[in-house]
C-alpha cells in the first residue's frame, strides 16, 4: 500500500514530512519533483492511499469507492463552484459574502468578478478580477474570451475593503460522524503573497475572534464533511461581519503547522492512525502562538531586494516555523533561477 500525492509543491513536502515522522513514505504522479519518488498513475493500486491538495484532482476520484482519501463523499456541484456554495451557505442561514450572477450591464462599482472555479477542464483558472466600471467590464470580458473561458464562469462579488490580514480560516480535521475527532485552530493571513487577496505567505495563529469555530462545526456538519479542510472568513470592518469566503476541502497550503507542534494530528486523522487520547477537548488543540512561514516566498523577496516584509516578519514574536525547510527553499530556489536563464538564453 503506498500513499500517493498529486502535486509537487510546499503541499506535497508537508504530506511528506508527516508521513516520515510515521515512518511512512510517499510517492508523486509528477516527474518534476526532485525530493518525492515518481510513480506513474496507471500504477495506483486500489488499496492505495491518495492525497489530495486541489479540487481539479479530487473531482475525479470523490464519490467512488476507489482508493483510501477523504473526503470520499462530497456534493460535486459546490466541489469547486463558489457561487454554488454561497447559495448553500445562504440556504443553511448562513452569511457569504454577498454574491450573484452577473448583469449584462452592473449599476454600482467597483465590485469583484470572481471566477466561479479553481480549474475548469483541467486548467487553472484566475481568482478574479476588480472591476471599478463598465469599461473595465468589457475588457475583462474580452480577455476572458480570448482565453477561451466561458463567461458564465465568472460572477458579481461585493468587493471588501479590508487587510489582508482580515482573511481568517478556520483549517485542520473534521469528522461529522464523530466531532470528538475534529482538530481546528484559527489563523490569519499575516502576509499575503501578493499586495491583493492571494495566498498566504505567512499565517498566524490567533485566538477564535467571534464563534468561528461554532459556525465552521455548523457549516461542516451540514455537508457531512470528513476529512482535512481549510474553511475561509473574511472580517469587514466596515460591516462589522465575518464573512464566509470558500471552502478548501482538502490538504491546503499552510497544512504542515500541524506537523511538529500539534502532533501530526491531521495526517493521524486522516490516516485513521489516532486514538481517544490524541482527540481534543470540543475538538480545538491548546492554543499555541504560531507562525507557519512560506520559505520559498521569503528566498524570492530577498532576491528582490524586497526587505520590508522579511523585517516585519521577524520582529513578530511566536514561534515560527518554515515550510519547506531552508535547505530544500534554497534547493527550489536555485533551479528556478537556472530555469529563468536558460529560457532567456533560448528566447
Amino acid at each position: 500500500m503506498k500513499n500517493i500525492v498529486f502535486t509537487d509543491y510546499i503541499n506535497a513536502w508537508s504530506i511528506k514530512k508527516g508521513l516520515k515522522k510515521l515512518g511512512l513514505s510517499l510517492f508523486s504522479i509528477n516527474k518534476n519533483t526532485g525530493f518525492i519518488p515518481f510513480i506513474d498513475k496507471k500504477k495506483i493500486r486500489k488499496y492505495d492511499t491518495l492525497f489530495f491538495t486541489e479540487e481539479n484532482s479530487l473531482k475525479n476520484y470523490v464519490n467512488s469507492e476507489k482508493n483510501k482519501f477523504e473526503p470520499r463523499y462530497f456534493d460535486i456541484d459546490l466541489l469547486d463552484d463558489k457561487l454554488t456554495f454561497a447559495e448553500f451557505l445562504k440556504g443553511i442561514g448562513e452569511e457569504p459574502i454577498p454574491s450573484r450572477k452577473l448583469n449584462s450591464f452592473e449599476a454600482s462599482y467597483p465590485f469583484y468578478l470572481k471566477c466561479k472555479h479553481s480549474w475548469k477542464d483541467g486548467v487553472k483558472l484566475p481568482r478574479g478580477f476588480i472591476v471599478r466600471n463598465q469599461t473595465e467590464v468589457n475588457s475583462v470580458i474580452g480577455e476572458i474570451e480570448e482565453n477561451n473561458w466561458n463567461p458564465d464562469w465568472f460572477f458579481h462579488q461585493k468587493l471588501l475593503n479590508s487587510n489582508t490580514e482580515n482573511n481568517i480560516s478556520a483549517s485542520g480535521y473534521f469528522d461529522y460522524k464523530n466531532n470528538r475527532r475534529n482538530a481546528i485552530i484559527i489563523s490569519k493571513k499575516t502576509l499575503g503573497s501578493t499586495a491583493t487577496m492571494a495566498t498566504g505567505a505567512v499565517i498566524e495563529t490567533i485566538r477564535d475572534p467571534s464563534n468561528l469555530i461554532e459556525r465552521t462545526n455548523y457549516i461542516l456538519n451540514e455537508l457531512k464533511y470528513q476529512g482535512p479542510f481549510e474553511l475561509e472568513f473574511f472580517y469587514e470592518v466596515a460591516d462589522d461581519k465575518y464573512y464566509v469566503l470558500e471552502l478548501n476541502p482538502r490538504f491546503w497550503m499552510q497544512h504542515g503547522i500541524f506537523i511538529d507542534l500539534y502532533d501530526n494530528a491531521l495526517i493521524k486523522r486522516y490516516l485513521q492512525l489516532d486514538k481517544e487520547d490524541d482527540w481534543y477537548e470540543n475538538g480545538i488543540p491548546p492554543f499555541k502562538h504560531i507562525l507557519w512561514v512560506d520559505s520559498l516566498h521569503i528566498i524570492f523577496s530577498l532576491m528582490r531586494f524586497r526587505l520590508k516584509a522579511v523585517v516585519n516578519l521577524f520582529r513578530i514574536k511566536g514561534k515560527k516555523v518554515f515550510y519547506p525547510s531552508i535547505p530544500v527553499a534554497v534547493m527550489f530556489s536555485q533551479r528556478k533561477v537556472v530555469s529563468i536563464i536558460k529560457n532567456k538564453f533560448k528566447n
